[in-house]
This record gives structure tokens, C-alpha cells and sequence, in this order.
């Protein structure tokens, strides 16, 4: 996919209101809340409602995308904001910038052990579910009354998957 980055040799980067038309969004949770709302009561088939959910899983898949590419670059700006005592953009967004350590416990046995421990009720308890959700009436087990469960809910749910 060509951008106008690419496109135009007379320079080298595009204004990024040329790129990302999300700038003329709002900033706010409620009026992005409003404008969604508002958005969605003008759709009014069933088909259309249907092909703007791939298109938005496939903006959320550009996004995703987008982050990882411009993360580095942001987050070096972010602290240089920061260092000059800057916590929140023009647009009223407050930031920060977060240090995340990540411990590696690999090293200790007993850690080691825990954790297996750990999967290995996971998955007792995940094959206990699925025996569970089989049962069709009681049964008795080691002395002990097993009822089949009951559906506590039950919903449906769309998921969509874009070609690679």
C-alpha cells in the first residue's frame, strides 16, 4: 500500500493529518461515546451494520499495527516532555511514562515447582469442567453427589478474521 509519504519525492514525511484522518476525532471518552452513538443510529440495515464491524476489525488491526510502529519514536518524545516538566498534550490527553520491569524467576527451584504445580491444577481443573458440562444427570463419585451444571448465560458473540 502506497502512502503519500511514499508517493510524494518532493518530501520526505507527510503531514500526519494527511495520514490519519482519527486526528479530527474527539479527545474525550464522552464525546467519542457521543459520536459513536450518534454515528451508529444513522446505519439501518442489518448488511451495513455487518460490513462496518469487519471494517472496524480491520482499523483495529491497523491501529495495532500503527502503535507498534511509532511506539519507539512516541515514547522518546513522551520523556523528553516530561523532562521539561510537560504532562499532557494540546489536546487536554494526560500522559505519563511508565517503567515496567520484568523479574525472571527461572533461576529458583521452588519457583519452578509452583509454577507447575499451577499448570497442572489449570489443566485438572479445565478437564474437570469438560467432564462436568457432559454429565447429563447425578452421579455419584467417591461417595460424593455430582450434579451437572447448569448454564448460568448463555450468549452469542461475532468474531471476525481478516485474510493474512
Amino acid at each position: 500500500m502506497n502512502t503519500i509519504a511514499k508517493n510524494d519525492s518532493r518530501r520526505k514525511t507527510a503531514k500526519v493529518a494527511e495520514l490519519l484522518p482519527l486526528r479530527t476525532i474527539p479527545m474525550s471518552k464522552s464525546a467519542l461515546a457521543d459520536l459513536a452513538s450518534n454515528y451508529a443510529g444513522f446505519i439501518r440495515t442489518d448488511s451495513d451494520k455487518f460490513a462496518l464491524l469487519v471494517a472496524i476489525k480491520a482499523g483495529e488491526e491497523y491501529l495495532k499495527a500503527l502503535k507498534a510502529a511509532i511506539m519507539g519514536s512516541a515514547l522518546l518524545y513522551a520523556e523528553v516532555q516530561r523532562a521539561n516538566g510537560v504532562h499532557c498534550t494540546e489536546s487536554g490527553a494526560k500522559f505519563s511514562v511508565r517503567v515496567e520491569s520484568v523479574w525472571d524467576f527461572s533461576r529458583d527451584t521452588k519457583h519452578r515447582q509452583l509454577t507447575a504445580q499451577c499448570e497442572s491444577a489449570k489443566a485438572a481443573l479445565k478437564a474437570r469442567e469438560e467432564f462436568l458440562k457432559k454429565l447429563v444427570l447425578p452421579i455419584t463419585e467417591e461417595g460424593i453427589e455430582v450434579v451437572p451444571p447448569v448454564i448460568s448465560e448463555s450468549k452469542s458473540t461475532l468474531a471476525i478474521t481478516l485474510p493474512a
